[in-house]
């Protein structure tokens, strides 16, 4: 196997948590990689520290020898004698084999590998070279390994495991190497492998700023969840004894209260919300006044109280007797206050190295690489003080860092608790997807922070109006996301507002939509001015018809008048002919009676005169 392949520890990650998934013991399992180093590289005699050498050679395990040595105890053909460990019956290595399943395994890995780099290549709209797969690979490992190691990459990585949970053997395959990394990573911090014991040693964890408003619920459900997993297990290892104290600095008590004053200024009028910070936005929801966020605030001070998070005394640890346990100025201060990024102030750099540095003189000569051991942490979700902290100059290979995350935190405390894989209730923060939000949803809330500065500066130096700044403003918090709210969100936008520059976009989207605006404005007057121009010549019409339609409504009455009076005419005419007719026909008909009574009379005398001669 290459020594210089990123997808050899991943790939035997995966191996490991397959055979805890088969029921094998922590020990079990280291067991039978250590046989199969001694199978296939032929070894009949060596010490833990040789097979410690080819165990990280040939599969990238970086395990103290003492955890080495334990493993080494429970493989029963091999014996120790003066440090030198002998294998007693080489017959007994030919039913040991893991060449299949890290085959196996590496061909899921590449898989992934190829189809990150299409995705990458897709949403870059350009090739990637050999190099840049290179960075990709590295940072993929960083990324499922828990290093706090961005090279540019990790964005595209989180937004392609959240595009892909829906696949299901993606996801599983994932998880499979998710879950070895906190068997492993528990292996490597833990060396005297005390997994059967309760927790015995005293532990003060130091809450930062942004982790008690995860206790509060200020910065969504999710980082609230990680917080309740990490606070359950905190109570499991306490429940014989609180070895275990959480607390706050002083300063971390004042930042908290600076915060809440800040709430009352938005509240009052007095400043504006930033696009970068939704805890201020929980935190003003729904207030009122100051009243409502001064009661917001000591009920967040009451639930330090009642969750056991005490301030810190002020102890005097800064004498000459420590000096030698304090962190090199010129690592931190020196080194990061160089950087161009506007976050790293000579103020927000001392203000590290300060909690960084208290923790050093802490701990002190305890053991660095053992998880139990260290007595002291910070605890934060701040992305640069954790890359302060894990910063080489600082942490040395295998030492536990001065701060880290809940996520690191929780896995460390799950291991040593011996709590397993076997019920499936695992920690929120195990699953590879709550990561990749929370490693998204961080970086764009940095992002929106430097184009908000950016925002205040244009506006202060003249470079912007008001109300584009307002508007730019509006267009900034909408893109302000939580982690939960990533899980189904459109990831183009998301990345495209993480890597490129968008507020002068968004200004000129601003300028355009009012020049759209004016432009609109203005024809909308001209056709007002056509439509009232287009009235009143409809009105015209209207009265010029109303006016004719009068003037057929007389005509036509006129019309009618005359034409009742010719027809009464032409009746009168008709009446007075027919009565002319009448009175002829009456004369006549007098006459014709006259006439025939004067006949029947004849006619009679005629028919007398008859009858007379006949008689």
């Amino acid at each position: 196997m290459d020594k210089n392949s990123n997808n050899k520890l991943l790939a035997s990650l995966a191996v490991f948590r397959s055979l805890d998934k088969e029921g094998k013991t922590i020990n079990e399992i280291l067991s039978e990689f250590l046989i199969d180093i001694i199978k296939s590289q032929h070894l009949h005699q060596f010490t833990a520290s040789e097979i410690s050498s080819l165990l990280d050679e040939l599969y990238d395990f970086q395990i103290p020898d003492a955890v080495i040595r334990t493993a080494l105890k429970k493989i029963d053909f091999v014996s120790v004698s003066h440090h030198q460990y002998a294998v007693s019956d080489i017959t007994r290595l030919i039913e040991y084999n893991l060449e299949e399943k890290q085959s196996a395994m590496l061909d899921e890995y590449n898989k992934i590998l190829d189809k990150l780099y299409i995705y990458i290549e897709n949403k870059q709209k350009l090739s990637l070279s050999y190099d840049d797969r290179k960075k990709v690979e590295q940072a993929f490992t960083n990324f499922v390994l828990d290093n706090v190691i961005d090279n540019g990459f990790s964005d595209y990585i989180s937004a392609f495991i959240i595009d892909n949970k829906d696949d299901q053997n993606f996801m599983t395959n994932l998880e499979t190497m998710k879950e070895g990394v906190i068997l492993y990573t528990g292996l490597k911090f833990n060396p005297h492998m005390s997994l059967n014991s309760a927790w015995k040693e005293k532990f003060t964890i130091y809450l930062n700023t942004e982790i008690i408003f995860h206790l509060a619920g200020y910065n969504g459900t999710l980082y609230q969840l990680l917080f309740k997993d990490f606070y359950n297990l905190v109570k499991e290892a306490n429940k014989n004894f609180p070895y275990i104290q959480l607390k706050i600095f002083k300063e971390t008590k004042q930042e908290i209260e600076s915060f809440f004053y800040a709430a009352e200024k938005i509240i009052k009028g007095d400043s504006a919300l930033t696009a970068s910070s939704p805890a201020m936005r929980i935190l003003v929801n729904g207030s009122k006044n100051s009243i409502d966020i001064l009661a917001k605030k000591a009920q967040l001070f009451e639930l330090l109280k009642t969750s056991g998070i005490i301030e810190e005394d002020n102890e005097v640890i800064y004498e000459s007797k420590n000096y030698k346990f304090n962190l090199s100025e010129k690592a931190v201060i020196e080194k990061y206050e160089r950087k161009t990024d506007e976050r790293f102030t000579l103020d927000y750099i001392q203000d590290i190295y300060k909690k960084l540095n208290y923790i050093s003189i802490k701990r002190a000569e305890r053991e660095k690489n053992n998880f139990e051991y260290i007595g002291y942490i910070l605890l934060t979700e701040n992305s640069i003080i954790n890359m302060v902290a894990w910063d080489e100059e600082i942490k040395s290979q295998g030492d536990v860092p001065l701060a880290t995350n809940l996520q690191f935190i929780t896995n460390k405390l799950w291991f040593k608790l011996n709590k397993g894989f076997g019920t499936g209730d695992y920690p929120v923060s195990f699953k590879v997807i709550t990561k990749a939000q929370i490693l998204l949803a961080s970086h764009l809330s940095d992002r929106l922070h430097k184009e908000y500065k950016e925002l205040q500066n244009n506006v202060k130096n003249g470079g912007m109006n008001e109300s584009v700044a307002l508007t730019v403003l509006f267009e900034l918090r909408n893109r302000s996301k939580m982690p939960e709210e990533l899980f189904n969100s459109d990831m183009t936008s998301v990345l495209a507002t993480i890597t490129e520059k968008k507020l002068d976009d968004y200004a000129l989207k601003y300028e355009n939509t009012v020049k759209k605006a004016k432009e609109g404005e203005k024809q909308n007057k001209i056709l007002k001015q056509e439509i009232e121009i287009k009235i009143e010549e409809q009105n015209k019409i209207f009265e010029e018809k109303e006016e004719l339609k009068k003037v057929l409504d007389n005509t036509n009455k006129i019309k009618e008048e005359e034409k009742n009076i010719l027809l009464k005419q032409l009746i009168e005419e008709k009446e007075q002919n027919c009565f002319q007719r009448t009175n002829k026909k009456n004369i006549v008909d007098g006459k014709a009676d006259k006439i025939f009574k004067r006949e029947q009379l004849f006619g009679f005398i005629t028919y007398i005169s008859v009858l007379v001669y006949i008689a």
